[in-house]
C-alpha cells in the first residue's frame, strides 16, 4: 500500500507539471517504479519511458503523457531521486534537454532503434558508461556532455556530424571517429574556458584528419598533450598499425574494451587475443 501511495505522489507531482515535462518522444509515457533506497532512506526510482500501447488507456497509475514537444523543468527533474532511466523499443527521439542536470541518474538504457540523441539531451547526468546503439545517426549539441562519461561501446557507422560542444566536459580518454563523419567542430570538445573535456587521442579517417586536429588544436595551446592519429580505410576493413579492424571502434579495444560481453567463451576469446584478464561483470 506504502509503495502505492509513494507512486501516486510522484504522479500527482508529474501531472502539476504536465505542460512542461520534456520530450522523450512522440506518444510516450513516463512510469517511475520504486527501485531502492538511498542513504537518508528516501525511496529511489527509476524512470521508464516508452512508446504509449493504443491497446490500453494512455494515463495508468504512476504514469502521465509526455508533451509532444521539447521543454525543460531543471527543479522538477533535479529533485525527482531518479536513479536509473530506461527507454523502451519504440522510441526513436530523446528529445532537447529531456535529462538535463538529473544529477542522480548513474544508469540510462537506450533502446534499439534509436536514432536520435538532441541537443543536451543528458547533459548533467552523472553516468558513467553509455552504450549507444548502432542504429544512431544524430547526437546534437551537448549530446554526450556529461561530466562523469568516461566510457562508451564506441560512436555509430551512421553518424555523419559531430556539432559544437557534444563532448565538452566528458570524461573520455581515447575516441574512435567513426568514417562515416564528414565534419567535425571545432567545438567539439570545448573550447579555451571550457577546459573541462578529458580527451587525449583522437582516432580519425585521414579523410577527417585537418578536422580532428582542428577540434583539439586550443587544447594544445594550452599546453594539454592531445593526440591525433589516423587510420585507414580498405574496402570494409580499416586498417591501424599494421593490423586490420572489422569496425573502427575496435582499434582502441587493446586497452579499452568497447564492446558488451555476452559470455565466458566471449571473455576468454578476447583476453586470449589481447593478452589481458578481464573482470567480468553481469547486468
Amino acid at each position: 500500500m506504502q509503495k502505492y501511495v509513494l507512486i501516486l505522489a510522484m504522479m500527482l507531482s508529474f501531472n502539476a507539471y504536465a505542460d512542461e515535462l520534456p520530450s522523450c518522444g512522440t506518444n510516450c509515457t513516463y512510469s517511475l517504479v520504486q527501485n531502492g533506497m538511498d542513504k537518508n532512506n528516501n525511496p529511489t526510482y527509476t524512470l521508464i519511458m516508452e512508446p504509449i500501447d493504443k491497446n490500453k488507456e494512455a494515463s495508468t497509475i504512476g504514469s502521465v503523457t509526455c508533451s509532444t514537444s521539447p521543454c525543460r523543468n531543471t527543479s522538477l527533474w533535479a529533485n525527482s531521486n531518479v536513479t536509473k532511466v530506461e527507454f523502451k523499443e519504440g522510441i526513436t527521439t530523446i528529445g532537447k534537454n529531456t535529462l538535463e542536470f538529473m544529477h542522480s541518474v548513474t544508469s540510462i538504457s537506450l533502446p534499439k532503434g534509436l536514432k536520435t540523441i538532441a541537443t543536451e539531451a543528458m547533459n548533467g547526468t552523472s553516468v558513467s558508461h553509455l552504450d549507444i546503439p548502432s542504429s544512431v545517426t544524430s547526437i546534437g549539441s551537448y549530446g554526450l556532455a556529461m561530466g562523469y562519461l568516461k566510457s562508451i561501446n564506441g560512436l555509430p557507422q551512421g553518424l555523419t556530424s559531430i556539432h559544437a560542444w557534444t563532448f565538452e566536459s566528458s570524461q573520455l580518454k581515447d575516441l574512435v571517429i567513426p568514417d562515416s563523419v564528414t565534419t567535425i567542430s571545432e567545438n567539439a570538445f570545448g573550447k579555451e574556458g571550457h577546459d573541462k573535456a578529458a580527451i587525449q587521442t583522437l582516432y580519425c579517417s585521414e579523410a577527417l584528419q585537418s578536422q580532428c586536429e582542428a577540434a583539439v588544436q586550443w587544447k594544445k595551446d594550452l599546453g594539454r598533450e592531445v593526440n591525433v592519429v589516423s587510420y585507414q580505410k580498405y574496402g570494409n576493413s580499416y586498417y591501424y598499425k599494421g593490423k586490420f579492424y572489422t569496425n573502427p571502434n575496435d582499434i582502441i579495444g587493446d586497452h579499452h574494451i568497447k564492446k558488451r560481453i555476452y559470455s565466458i567463451d566471449e571473455a576468454n576469446k578476447v583476453a586470449k587475443r589481447t593478452g589481458n584478464t578481464f573482470r567480468i561483470r553481469y547486468r
